[in-house]
């Protein structure tokens, strides 16, 4: 089986593992692709049928020459929830780098995966030399200290607990879809996704907007993915696209005067309040 097939589904993309220790930005006048740099390619080709990516998100990791045990001691008596978020950062980073390195083992043999393969092999297993001492019991303790950081509106946070998927289970959406348990993750979700966009976390912003067009997670919304989709727009200072004017434009054909009124309410009083 191919692991790695040129393009992904939104489901595929909300349900891989993500950490994020740094955000940028891409181009948005280029095809959108969110790249995850320590993880296999999932990226999403925009399409008439898909929504703008306005805020790809890069996972990069922070260079340090200290390994994982080491930085986790040095944080390990802080109180602060950022430093909880950096803790969870390390765990997750030592805990999906191993599971991406094991998957290899069941990639189909072609020259596609060989190449990949070949150039991510060796930046997993130096992952793996500086995760050497952190036990599975440790990494298994990542999801307490993300739902600290969480809570505490960390930045970054509430999407990293959207791309862990239901307690790491990034299959669960698929497999267990009228689980009791993953319906609660799915609103929960929702809910610290839309709490960190209220406190100006751009990449909830950015989530959001994704995640209210492929109601994958919840169902689709054209006014709220347009409130999101201009908030980033307005936050980042872009000068939008063509493909991003001819995108809302089309969105508000589906909204009443009223919705469209209100969505350009809800707007104005969030960004202005992020600009503060």
């Amino acid at each position: 089986m191919n692991l790695r097939p040129p393009f992904y589904s939104i489901a595929s993309i909300i349900v891989v593992v993500g950490l994020y220790l740094v955000w940028d930005v891409k181009d948005p006048e280029t095809n959108a692709v969110q790249e995850l740099t320590k993880a296999p390619m999932r990226p999403i080709v925009q399409t008439e049928d898909q929504a703008p990516e306005v805020a790809p998100p890069a996972k990069q990791i922070a260079p340090s020459q200290k390994n994982a045990i080491d930085q986790l001691k040095e944080l390990a008596d802080s109180k602060r929830p950022e430093d909880a978020f950096k803790r969870y950062q390390i765990l997750a980073a030592c805990f999906h780098d191993a599971e991406e390195l094991k998957s290899f083992d069941s990639w189909a043999i072609n020259e596609d995966n060989r190449l990949h393969i070949a150039e991510r092999k060796p930046e997993l297993e130096k992952s793996m030399r500086q995760c050497v001492g952190v036990d599975y019991t440790a990494m298994a303790h990542r999801f307490d200290l993300l739902n600290l950081a969480v809570r505490a509106n960390v930045k970054g946070a509430a999407s990293a607990y959207l791309y862990e998927g239901p307690n790491g289970d990034k299959f669960a959406l698929e497999t267990r879809p009228t689980d009791p348990y993953v319906l609660d993750w799915k609103k929960r979700t929702i809910a610290q996704l839309e709490n960190a966009a209220q406190h100006c976390d751009q990449s909830a912003i950015s989530d959001l907007t994704q995640v209210y067009f492929f109601n994958v997670i919840t169902k689709r919304d054209p006014a709220k993915e347009l409130f999101y989709m201009t908030v980033m727009y307005e936050l980042r200072g872009w000068k939008i696209s063509q493909s991003a004017e001819k995108y809302i434009r089309k969105t508000k054909e589906t909204l009443t005067a009223m919705e469209i009124e209100e969505v350009n309410f809800q707007i104005k009083n969030l960004v202005q309040s992020c600009k503060r």
